[in-house]
Formats: structure tokens, C-alpha cells, sequence
């Protein structure tokens, strides 16, 4: 079976404590538009490999193929990813691969639908990547509601540098963040209107990554409503009419340098 695993961006971001040691969200996904293509088959063991050689300490496709057989007591998996999501980002490749997996897993064994509580054992953001689309995730990741959104277009920036998460969340323990209102910021989203994103870890992220904010004024420079996603190091441009979403991104290319920009191609060209 082929799969798609794609990335996400975190349209707002607010953290409401802990729950051990995991920190409680409140966060509005939508898919990113950039994919990683996986291929899975059925097999005794559950091996995984890349396209270009890689290999991870510990990989969470390999980690949720194992997960479900131990849960559904199915058989293993042969996986194969062909990576194209940038690794650091705040764009949720590990765990997009992990959750396209599970889709897979489900399908091929007839399982029925998969336990979100044990998805998100293995990353907080694989419940999300299991069901997509747009969704508001809360909790420690393992609630995901599904929303109807208005269309939007979005520009992704990815700089030299990553972060990682696990620093950004114990540097935003120790400094605090920006957590504004999900539910206002929803309310306003469902108008037609694009308000202003918001991250709690952006402040911690840019400590560990200055590019960041510089990548947020870069596209605000060329017109776009920007934020910064997950825990960083990817920043997004937002908007809704196409002709503007063409304008922008051409006047963004003059001021990106140093930026590997992703665009929508449909809209784009």
C-alpha cells in the first residue's frame, strides 16, 4: 500500500499545563501541504528503511508498526519512506510517518479503527496524523476534532538550523510564552477572516533559533498574516484570495535568501 504522510502547520498554539510529563494543548492543525511518501507491506518482522539511506536511534514508524502488532496481535510491516518533509521544523515528519503507518496497518489488516490513546504512547501528534485534515488537537495530542475551514492558502519558510522540541519545551517552562484564546482565534478563523496566529513556544524558539523571527518578517514584509509552527524551525504565511496568495509569494522570493520556501503549486505555478 502507498501512503501519504503530510506535514501540518499549528495555526495557534496554547499550552495549558501538564499532565506528567507531557504539556497540555490547545492547537489548530492543518495539513502543510508537504508530503512524505510511504510504502508498507505486510511481513512477519516489521523492518523500516529510507530511499536516500538514513536511519533513526529511534524511529516512531517503526516504534507505532510494532505498537499495533503487540495491541491488534496482526503481523509486522515492511515500510519504506521516501523522505521530503523537513526534519526540525515544527512540521510533524516523524510522527506524519507514524500515524500514515497506522492508516496503513488499519487498512491492511482490516483492524477497525486504532486506539487513539495508543498513538499518542508513541508521539503526541500521531493521533493527528492518523485521522488528518483539520482539526483542533487537545489534550496531550489524543483529542482531535474535526473542523470545516474556510480555504487557505499557505507559504512555508524552513531556515538553515533546526530545533528541538525537547529543548523548546523545557526553555518555555522556564521563560513562559504567548497563549492566546483557541476560541476566539477559531471564531474568527470560521468567518472567513484570518486572524493573527499565535505559538506559546515561539518565544522559546527563537532563542534557539533567531532565524525564526526573521523568517516571520520576511513574510510579513511581502503581505502575509505569519506565525511559526509547532516548536519551530518552519514559519507559514497565510491567505485566502488567490490572486493576492500569487502576488505575495512572487514579492516573498525577493527577501527569502537563506530560506527554503514551500508554496502551494496548484495556486502558485
Amino acid at each position: 500500500m502507498r501512503v501519504e504522510a503530510e506535514a501540518k502547520l499549528n495555526l495557534c498554539l496554547a499550552i495549558k499545563g501538564t499532565d506528567g510529563n507531557r504539556h497540555i494543548i490547545d492547537s489548530i492543525f492543518v495539513p502543510a501541504g508537504i508530503k512524505d511518501i510511504i510504502y508498507v507491506e505486510k511481513s512477519e518482522k516489521t523492518s523500516v528503511s529510507y530511499t536516500d539511506g538514513r536511519k533513526y536511534e529511534r524511529d516512531t514508524a517503526a516504534a507505532v508498526a510494532e505498537a499495533v502488532s503487540r495491541r491488534y496481535g496482526t503481523g509486522g510491516a515492511r515500510i519504506l519512506i521516501e523522505k521530503r518533509i523537513p526534519e526540525g521544523a515544527g512540521l510533524g515528519g516523524s510522527s506524519a510517518d507514524a500515524g500514515a503507518v497506522a492508516r496503513a496497518l488499519d487498512a491492511l489488516y482490516r483492524i477497525g479503527g486504532i486506539d487513539p490513546r495508543l498513538l499518542v504512547s508513541i508521539g503526541s501528534d500521531v493521533p493527528y496524523f492518523y485521522f488528518g485534515g483539520a482539526a483542533r488537537v487537545s489534550g496531550t495530542g489524543e483529542v482531535c476534532t474535526p473542523l470545516s475551514l474556510p480555504p487557505l492558502l499557505k507559504t512555508v519558510l524552513v531556515p538553515s538550523g533546526t530545533v528541538n522540541t525537547g529543548e523548546c519545551y523545557r526553555l518555555y517552562d522556564e521563560t513562559g510564552g504567548e497563549n492566546g484564546d483557541v476560541d476566539a482565534f477559531l471564531k474568527e478563523l470560521l468567518t472567513g477572516m484570518i486572524p493573527k496566529p499565535f505559538n506559546a513556544l515561539r518565544y522559546a524558539a527563537q532563542q534557539l533559533n533567531p532565524m525564526i523571527e526573521k523568517g516571520i518578517s520576511i513574510l510579513e514584509k511581502a503581505g502575509f498574516t505569519a506565525g511559526m509552527t509547532g516548536s519551530g524551525s518552519a514559519v507559514f504565511g497565510l491567505e485566502s484570495n488567490p490572486a493576492d496568495y500569487i502576488y505575495k509569494t512572487r514579492k516573498l522570493f525577493q527577501y527569502a535568501s537563506g530560506f527554503d520556501v514551500y508554496a502551494e503549486k496548484e495556486q502558485n505555478g
